[in-house]
């Protein structure tokens, strides 16, 4: 994590003023951190356990109030089982990705940017069973709202919540996983 950040910040640093160039577009990228909060208990009564989360995005901006993003986010979290319940003693990485349609409105509230998002991307349950590596992949599709302050031209803090959603059909389980994601971050304009 500390190398991709180490590059992000040196090529914010030194790409070139694409917003004077070309009338408003414009790539951000994103690094950020938080919360990884499911909502959602299983027909069994086991559920995800809260826990950490890591992520990063690209956004291309075409002229400032609409963005496409890809984004990538890492979480990590626990289960609780009911007994003899596969999912007992889990510690699952859980990775999002996600293609999302960014709108920004043409107000700022006291310096800060609002803007709100929604998507589409997979959904990667990294589990064991017996001691091996058993993961699960489904679709899933997600939301969500977000502030974003401008510290200079290139640089700026953001704070988002995404709600997500998407079956999770493994072992005995055929539900439907509700998760919110709070997290807190920096943005570079290349």
């Amino acid at each position: 994590m500390r190398y991709l950040l180490s590059v992000l910040a040196l090529l914010a640093l030194t790409a070139p003023n694409l917003h004077a160039q070309d009338g408003g577009r414009h790539v951000t990228g994103t690094i950020y951190s938080g919360s990884f909060v499911p909502s959602q208990d299983l027909s069994d009564g086991s559920k995800f356990t809260n826990g950490t989360l890591y992520g990063a995005g690209l956004t291309l901006w075409t002229g400032g109030k609409l963005g496409f993003r890809g984004s990538v986010q890492w979480a990590r979290s626990k289960t609780e089982a009911v007994s003899f319940s596969q999912l007992e003693n889990q510690e699952p990485k859980i990775i999002l990705l996600n293609a999302d349609v960014i709108v920004r409105p043409s107000f700022s509230l006291l310096g800060l940017n609002p803007y709100v998002f929604g998507g589409a991307g997979l959904k990667h349950y990294g589990l064991t069973k017996f001691l091996r590596a058993d993961g699960y992949t489904t679709f899933a599709g997600s939301g969500g709202a977000g502030l974003d302050l401008r510290l200079n031209h290139r640089w700026g803090l953001l704070g988002e919540a995404r709600y997500s959603f998407g079956n999770f059909k493994k072992y005995e389980y055929d539900d439907t996983q509700r998760d919110w994601t709070f997290a807190g971050g920096l943005t570079f304009r290349f």
